[in-house]
């Protein structure tokens, strides 16, 4: 990583904690190829940083980059299960102005676990004399945050059945009335 801000780096404890996963955990970014021009070029650093999580992880993590846009299912599951909904955003040219619906998200999720992390936390938006500069928040800590909030959120069938003491006594109450 050449970067002055070593942002490509994943500190010492994110790979601690995703190589020794006891799950797949996977990684998904709902970035749409047709966005806003200002958001174009952090696509490359999110796969970029995506992928190193992968390296990282030692075959613990999935990560993949989507358009939603490309793929119906794709965008049903991301706005029926995890509530990732596109962004209108407003283009404009010389000689017109439209609005775009583009996704820029990203999915971590962990067993039954999931966290989203939508377009106010990835981007920084500074306003300055030539106009506006969009870039990356801290994406490692974002993904990370999120990594451990889904990761400390899941609990195993077999984490919590080992966990417990006495024996485990089942009951099944059944209605007769609603049998087949």
């Amino acid at each position: 990583d050449l970067t002055a801000q070593k942002e490509f780096t994943i500190s010492q404890t994110a790979k601690d904690l995703i190589s020794t996963l006891p799950e797949q955990l996977l990684i998904r970014a709902y970035l749409s190829e047709k966005t806003h021009p200002l958001l174009s070029p952090l696509i490359p650093q999110i796969s970029d940083m995506l992928r190193e999580y992968e390296i990282a992880s030692r075959g613990k993590v999935t990560a993949v980059v989507v358009d939603p846009l490309d793929d119906p299912e794709i965008e049903t599951e991301a706005n029926q299960a995890y509530g990732i909904q596109p962004t209108p955003f407003q283009i404009a040219g010389r000689n017109e102005s439209s609005i775009i619906n583009a996704y820029f998200n990203i999915l971590v999720r962990y067993g039954d676990q999931s966290v989203v992390i939508g377009l106010e936390d990835l981007i920084d938006v500074q306003q300055n004399v030539s106009g506006m500069n969009v870039s990356l928040k801290n994406l490692e800590y974002s993904l990370t945050s999120a990594i451990k909030k889904s990761v400390y959120g899941f609990q195993s069938i077999d984490s919590v059945l080992a966990e417990l003491q006495k024996p485990v006594q089942l009951t099944l109450l059944l209605s007769k009335n609603l049998l087949p």
